[in-house]
């Protein structure tokens, strides 16, 4: 079971070690990595975050977050294959470990969007990083208005 680890504040400098759990395919260029820490603890993540990922031997890219923090014990990654980070990504299997940084950026507004109505615009791979203020309303459903999504992509 992961922990917040409290006492244990990782250097955002040094990659902490994760493994991939499981990797779902979900069109030929896009699939979605489920992560855990090696540490045992929590990503501490919030709704629109991204980490820094990196292979050994290879250069570092950042990808947005793709869950919610309220679900926890691993988290996941909405990765499109597009360079040679993201290429290699893509040939890993489950039980492969990589290097993880962050999070970084600053997280959507949670608080200020509790009790309304939202509407969620997003295009192409632009889901990912909605995906884990989506998640994180479900979560907390009775905290949140209507949730409408209005998703743009290039082919069906």
């Amino acid at each position: 079971m992961s922990e917040t680890c409290p006492n244990h504040i990782p250097s955002v400098f040094v990659p902490r070690p994760c493994r991939v759990m499981a990797i779902c395919d979900l069109t030929p260029q896009e699939k979605l990595f489920r992560l855990q820490l090696e540490d045992g603890c929590e990503l501490n993540h919030q709704p629109g975050q991204f980490v820094q990922v990196s292979i050994p031997g290879l250069t570092e890219a950042p990808i947005s977050v793709a869950s919610s923090p309220s679900r926890s014990g691993s988290f996941e990654l909405g990765v499109r294959k597009a360079g040679r980070l993201t290429g290699a990504l893509h040939k890993l299997q489950p039980g492969a470990k990589l290097g993880i940084r962050g999070p970084f950026g600053r997280p959507f507004q949670v608080d200020a969007l509790r009790s309304k109505d939202l509407v969620l615009l997003a295009g192409g791979c632009g889901l990912a990083p909605l995906r884990s203020l989506i998640q994180y309303c479900q979560d907390h459903s009775e905290q949140f208005g209507r949730i409408d999504i209005l998703y743009g992509a290039r082919s069906p």
